[in-house]
């Protein structure tokens, strides 16, 4: 409401920041930099076109060239747009009046995005099932939302007796399961898996057993409630992040813990939740260490909407990648 005599507007309304649609803003224009660059740049490098020749730095076998490090920092801008997206993601899962419409209009959209995707990744070809595999972002965000609202129902209304309890903490031992076996067959049979998986069975092994281990020697101080927080949320995290490794999704595993760290955290402090999952992507990868930029713009978010549509971020991802591939059909670059 306006103050009529000074004509200034309330609290709220001029509390200063950034507002959500500044943010996602600021997350689709990266995100528009890290696909030009990893579809069309890599493929001009690759294929020779955009090549120099010149060496700006030489250490043995190691060579920087112009164009690499032309690549290498407009993806590092890129790594800025998925934690944002992960953030808005838990924000709207708070405030939607129906989680059932949030989640079909997310799959509504991985589905649609999914054709323009595949080919801007691996080129023309394949069957349509291939190129239907689920794989972009949006189903990341589909798997992210599943586990969040799976383990907040869980913990609400499952039993909470001792035998629920048991049940759950075996059931992620699953995924658990499914780690020491990724592990073991990197480190016995140089197996050449990739590094995501790898990494994924490390930091779900560890979380899984010192928890397990954890709930084993606090069990008596410990009440019902917490343990059956507890190992629900150990439950549906453990077999989200497998699904999403398996599918090969976009940050796969590690996308989900990501948006399960800032659910825990976000009515503690966003801005430490903010901080946590983006050291928790830097375990899969350090090249996204350039996301921690994103620690201090959440630190400006007003909790304001803002101007905008809300569908336009959705629209725009399947649309950008689509004349992507259109200018890479165009170009002859697939």
């Amino acid at each position: 409401m306006s103050n009529k005599k000074t004509g200034m507007g309330s609290a709220e309304e001029m509390r200063p920041g950034l507002t959500a649609s500044t943010l996602k803003m600021i997350a689709v224009i990266c995100m528009f930099i890290d696909h030009v660059t990893a579809f069309v740049v890599y493929r001009l490098i690759t294929s020779g076109i955009f090549k120099t020749g010149i060496v700006l730095f030489e250490n043995g076998s190691m060579k920087i060239k112009p164009e690499e490090l032309v690549y290498y920092s407009l993806r590092a801008v890129g790594r800025i747009s998925f934690p944002i997206f992960a953030f808005f993601l838990v924000e709207g899962f708070f405030k939607t009046r129906s989680r059932w419409k949030y989640m079909l209009r997310l799959l509504v959209f991985a589905l649609i995005s999914e054709i323009p995707f595949t080919i801007a990744v691996e080129g023309l070809g394949g069957s349509f099932l291939h190129l239907m595999a689920p794989t972009n972002v949006f189903y990341t965000l589909l798997i992210g939302i599943a586990v969040i609202w799976g383990s907040e129902t869980l913990k609400k209304y499952a039993p909470g007796g001792f035998v629920a309890i048991c049940f759950r903490i075996l059931v992620c031992l699953v995924p658990t399961a499914y780690a020491a076996y990724e592990i073991y067959s990197i480190l016995c049979f140089d197996d050449t898996l990739a590094m995501q998986p790898f990494l994924f069975a490390q930091v779900w092994l560890g979380t899984a057993l010192v928890t397990l281990i954890a709930l084993f020697i606090y069990g008596q101080r410990v009440s019902k409630e917490k343990a059956r927080a507890i190992s629900s949320s150990l439950s549906f995290l453990g077999f989200g992040m497998m699904i999403a490794d398996w599918f090969g999704t976009d940050y796969a595993g590690v996308g989900v813990l990501a948006i399960f760290i800032m659910y825990v955290m976000a009515k503690r402090n966003k801005t430490v939740g903010m901080a946590v999952s983006v050291a928790g992507l830097c375990l899969n990868n350090l090249f996204e260490i350039p996301a921690f930029i994103d620690v201090l713009l959440i630190r400006k978010y007003n909790g304001k909407r803002g101007n905008g549509s809300k569908y336009f971020f959705y629209i725009f991802y399947p649309a950008h990648i689509a004349l992507i591939v259109l200018v890479m059909y165009l170009t002859q670059l697939i």
